[in-house]
């Protein structure tokens, strides 16, 4: 199995795929090492079908944004490394906005010493757009977390705000395809 979990029922914060509600356990564990995958009481479905899968497999779902992708990711796994995606997402949001920027194009022609200047004006270009990239994304989370802790106030919500900025930066995979 790609992950292995156990947990006792105190502990009991896993989430079933399907339906979404609580689950005690993602599978039992007996004596010699044989493991029985947990089905949900609610759904009657498996509790949670990914913790079998590669994790290339479950980021692939999480890109196509497969509802149980996304509740795999955010209640079941203890993925602590949120912030190597948002730099990923951001090379990827750099990069499109570098290779449509208007002065990053031209010709196929032959190149000569002349053209240094050219290309260090593409990699100042490339930097620029990094951090323009940048100024975007921190603003973007910053504004939306204000706003889910005024929300939070405000509704007297006593649930947990980090998995819904999780779902939001996981949500972001799409740069991939663009």
């Amino acid at each position: 199995m790609a992950e292995k979990k156990s947990q006792s029922v105190a502990e009991n914060n896993y989430v079933c795929i399907e339906c979404g509600m609580p689950a005690k356990e993602l599978y039992k564990d007996f004596n010699a090492g044989i493991i029985k995958i947990s089905h949900c009481k609610y759904c009657g479905k498996v509790v949670d079908k990914y913790i079998e899968y590669d994790p290339v497999i479950i980021s692939l779902d999480a890109a196509l944004h497969k509802r149980q992708a996304y509740r795999h990711v955010l209640y079941n796994t203890n993925i602590q490394a949120h912030w190597r995606f948002a730099i990923l997402f951001l090379f990827c949001d750099t990069y499109t906005k570098w290779v449509n920027w208007p002065g990053s194009h031209h010709s196929n022609q032959r190149q000569s010493e002349r053209d240094f200047i050219f290309y260090a004006a593409l990699e100042w270009s490339f930097y620029l757009m990094f951090m323009v990239s940048a100024v975007e994304f921190i603003t973007f989370y910053v504004v939306m977390n204000g706003i889910l802790k005024i929300w939070k106030i405000i509704s007297q919500s006593k649930k947990d705000i980090r998995n819904i900025i999780k779902g939001v930066l996981l949500s972001n995979m799409g740069k991939f395809y663009v």
